[in-house]
């Protein structure tokens, strides 16, 4: 069989859905003559017929069926070979590797890798977990393509593109039985007396915290676990420790059902996290075709995503 071409697998298969030679031949904009010819050298380059006539149709014989099955399967792996190449000509035969921070960012990343297979199958995104700073020098270096978290002070940084997503609330959230007063909510020598679950000090939520209360003049409390967010997924919180996150990471994590949310006054600065990436202003083709569809996913209505 190793004469076979793809004219001879087209061919079986246009007899066999049309079931005759006249409209195999209208279907292939060839003569009913040729049809007959070439048909007549595939039977004889696999050694037994292929077709057989029942009821004035042609119909493929068990060999026949085979033959049509595999000339299917070969036209859709040179479907998905025309596509694969139309990728590679548009530059987005490529690997981009993702730096976050946070937990609560796995639903969009989550979102973001299955929407970018699903539009560039040949572009791989993978995501690397890590803290900030060194997830930004490693952006600088070019050792990752992108970052994904807080994205404050990157606007003026030259080498650096960035994407704003949200701006994110700050809250505290307590166990639904803490027996804490809206009185003693409001009060911060109250408060950093608290047991406390605070983000890893690289993060950008610890900063912002210990920031707010060296301006109030006031201690970061003495009882602190420090969590990447894995906590939050486990469940296992202790639920008299009072809680720092963001109204985005608390709905992701849906802890929310679980604590409820104190009446602390905290200053809102609204800090923009979203998207950063090297090669500004300019990135190459794989890196923008992922910042358009990180654009497209978070201006959709649906989930909230915690950028914290």
């Amino acid at each position: 069989m190793r004469n076979l071409t793809l004219k001879h697998f087209r061919l079986l298969a246009a007899l066999a859905e049309t079931g005759s030679r006249k409209a195999a031949s209208e279907r292939l904009h060839v003569s009913i003559g040729a049809v007959s010819k070439s048909f007549a050298e595939l039977e004889m380059l696999v050694g037994d017929h292929l077709l057989a006539l029942r009821d004035g149709k042609l119909s493929v014989t068990e060999k026949g069926a085979l033959m049509v099955a595999a000339g299917l399967r070969i036209q859709d792996e040179l479907n998905a070979l025309e596509v694969a190449f139309s990728d590679t000509r548009s530059g987005l035969s490529d690997r981009v590797t993702i730096g976050y921070a946070t937990t609560g960012l796995r639903p969009f990343l989550r979102d973001l890798l299955i929407e970018t297979k699903r539009r560039h199958p040949l572009l791989t995104v993978s995501a690397a977990r890590g803290v900030r700073p060194s997830l930004l020098r490693q952006l600088r270096s070019g050792m990752i393509d992108m970052f994904v978290g807080s994205i404050a002070g990157l606007a003026q940084e030259q080498d650096l593109g960035n994407l704003p997503l949200c701006h994110d609330e700050y809250l505290v959230l307590s166990g639904i039985d803490d027996p804490i007063t809206d009185r003693q909510a409001r009060d911060w020598k109250f408060l950093t007396a608290r047991p406390w679950l605070l983000p890893g000090r690289d993060m950008a939520n610890h900063t912002y915290f210990a920031n707010f209360l060296r301006q109030m003049d006031m201690p970061m409390p003495l009882d602190v676990i420090e969590t990447d967010g894995l906590f939050f997924e486990r469940g296992d919180l202790d639920r008299y420790r009072l809680i720092l996150t963001t109204a985005h990471a608390a709905a992701a994590c849906q802890i929310e059902e679980r604590f409820r949310r104190l009446d602390v006054v905290l200053p809102q600065t609204r800090l923009p996290s979203g998207l950063a990436w090297s090669g500004a202003p300019r990135p190459r083709p794989s890196v923008q075709a992922v910042i358009d569809i990180a654009r497209s996913i978070a201006s959709q209505p649906g989930p909230l995503y915690a950028f914290a």
